[in-house]
């Protein structure tokens, strides 16, 4: 089957909503797991944090603005959420931030919301970055701890609305492996929109193997999926 023609039919065909929900939960199954391509979240503590930091501070008050779009069950919310608070410490409670979190599934939403996980390999691995931050429920599940959980906002949307409902642009946005379902035509649009979506000097995360034009964004590629706004034209 060719998914990216499946994903635009459901876009343009005029499905109920729970239908919708349905194919989507059926055939849109997210593979993910926590710190998924570790030197994207290596980079983005040691390199990003620190130049946005100081970018985003003025009078000694600190605003970032981060979106995962296409967020599927959460564990890259939760990834990112405790690489801020690795980079930040004890700082954290001084500044804005948090994360906003979407998807299309519904599924996906609550349980990523709930924030509980079985102990797979990734987990076991790594078991000494997690344990400060979960909590376990039985021999083989474990929960995000509230204090994690309350720093996200989790919404559905869908990404081929023709505008997103943001009045702020987002300072980090990742969006890792969401425009394989879409083909040439519907994924060039969609990329636009996200990237208008971020703010000037703003880092984009994509998959990969992701492809993606971004010169013809206006973006520079500073490592493997991620991409900086250097020059915002929109």
């Amino acid at each position: 089957m060719n998914w990216s023609n499946f994903i635009n039919d459901l876009f343009e065909n005029n499905l109920s909503e729970d239908i919708f929900d349905d194919l989507i939960d059926i055939f849109v199954v997210g593979h993910t797991s926590f710190f998924r391509n570790r030197k994207q979240f290596e980079l983005l503590k040691n390199i990003i944090l620190p130049e946005l930091t100081f970018n985003k501070t003025i009078n000694s008050e600190t605003d970032l603005r981060i979106w995962s779009a296409g967020c599927s069950t959460g564990e890259e919310v939760y990834s990112i959420l405790i690489t801020l608070m690795e980079y930040f410490g004890e700082k954290y409670k001084d500044i804005t931030c948090g994360v906003l979190a979407t998807d299309i599934s519904q599924k996906a939403l609550n349980q990523a919301a709930q924030g509980q996980y079985k102990r797979d390999e990734t987990a076991i691995n790594l078991r000494g970055l997690l344990t400060p931050y979960i909590k376990k429920i039985n021999h083989d599940t474990f929960e995000i701890k509230s204090k994690i959980k309350q720093e996200a906002t989790f919404r559905k949307l869908n990404l081929s609305v023709p505008k997103y409902p943001f009045i702020n642009r987002f300072d980090i946005i990742f969006c890792r492996n969401v425009f394989l379902y879409f083909n040439g035509e519907h994924r060039k649009a969609n990329q636009l929109k996200i990237v208008k979506s971020l703010s000037s000097g703003g880092y984009l995360f994509l998959g990969d193997a992701e492809k993606f034009d971004f010169e013809s964004f206006g973006l520079s590629r500073i490592g493997n999926g991620i991409y900086k706004n250097d020059n915002f034209v929109f």
